[in-house]
């Protein structure tokens, strides 16, 4: 007898799932607004699952179709077995949402594709845009995307010495807003981990 399947927002107007090339399994949570055609995709951060986003999302419901999912390794994902520095590259969490991406767009009555990430879903977002683009996305919103300003950047100094010294946002100026100013096509932004 098997254990029913976590999923972080189970109460979820409709629940349905997208296969990565490797294995994962991905639960995307629909959330039916008043209006049909445009829908708001959302990543959540790090640590965090679809559901923890809850009340947001119920929110944003009330204006539009939501969808949201948890990311492989979080809430009711699925994921392959394997070294976690492979099966939890963030070269995944990119390709993973761009699967997503298009699930959504392609479900019946979606005209019109935005997206909203938070941390790891904004930061796989910019991936997405530095190989070529965010697939069928007519708007990007971006909260708090881990990225490190490339080697030879005005804001590189000041952000290598935020991570050696180990300090927090409120004691700098976040160099990584300086990058963000800057269009997403310019081949000087370079979404990583440092």
């Amino acid at each position: 007898m098997s254990a029913a399947r976590f999923l972080s927002l189970a109460d979820a107007d409709e629940i349905f799932l997208v296969s990565a090339e490797d294995g994962a399994s991905l639960p995307v949570y629909a959330l039916a607004g008043p209006a049909r055609g445009k829908a708001l995709l959302f990543g959540h951060a790090n640590g965090f699952a679809a559901g923890s986003y809850a009340p947001l999302l119920r929110d944003l419901a009330r204006h539009v179709d939501v969808y949201a999912f948890d990311a492989r390794g979080h809430g009711g994902s699925l994921w392959p077995s394997g070294p976690l520095m492979r099966v939890m590259h963030h070269d995944h969490f990119a390709t993973d949402l761009k699967r997503v991406a298009a699930a959504v767009a392609a479900r019946p009555g979606v005209s019109a594709l935005a997206y909203i990430g938070h941390s790891l879903g904004a930061a796989s977002a910019l991936e997405l845009e530095v190989r070529g683009g965010f697939p069928d996305a007519s708007a990007l919103m971006l909260f708090e995307p881990p990225i490190f300003p490339p080697a030879g950047s005005p804001a590189h100094a000041a952000a290598a010495s935020c991570v050696t010294n180990n300090k927090t946002a409120n004691e700098i100026r976040n160099p990584g807003i300086i990058l963000l100013q800057r269009t997403l096509k310019d081949s000087n932004l370079q979404p990583s981990v440092p």
